[in-house]
């Protein structure tokens, strides 16, 4: 029977750069592998088996960008936080957007969709909706005030 570390090595690919996770993967992208009946990370595995000391509260942040690189070389253990603020867009990717007038298959001007129910929050996104809001006001009140337009006061 093979243990833990020669099923793990069995499934990763060396290249010149990353070691590619080639098993079972997360709907995320991250390599996981089953270790006594539970299922682990792999990139934490590999990080464990090449004598890093995972540390409670901390997690490993790819260094590559690589989702299902296992080489412990291009992991480093950081707090959530400081893991969100490098990643290259917060949130995760291939959600659509349902509101702000977006179909079904539109990005954002980031290039990527929204996590959140009305969009992206990043800073390009966020000056984006404020202008087509900005936009909108402007639009609605040149209708309001346009002459033959039917102004009825709302009843109070």
């Amino acid at each position: 029977m093979l243990t833990v570390e020669e099923r793990f090595w069995a499934k990763v690919d060396k290249t010149d750069t990353c070691w590619l996770w080639m098993g079972s993967k997360s709907p995320y992208g991250y390599g996981r592998v089953r270790v006594n009946r539970k299922i682990e990370v792999a990139h934490r595995l590999s990080y464990a088996l090449n004598g890093g000391d995972l540390i409670d509260g901390l997690v490993l942040d790819h260094l590559c960008g690589v989702k299902n690189c296992v080489n412990p070389a291009h992991l480093e253990q950081v707090t959530n936080a400081e893991n969100v603020s490098r990643a290259p867009h917060p949130g995760p990717v291939g959600q659509r957007w349902t509101k702000n007038g977006l179909g079904s298959k539109e990005l954002g001007p980031c290039g990527t969709s929204g996590p959140y129910g009305r969009g992206c929050r990043c800073d390009a996104c966020r000056a984006w909706n404020a202008a087509r809001a900005a936009d909108y006001r402007r639009r609605l009140k040149l209708a309001k005030n346009k002459p033959g337009a039917q102004n009825v006061p709302h009843p109070t």
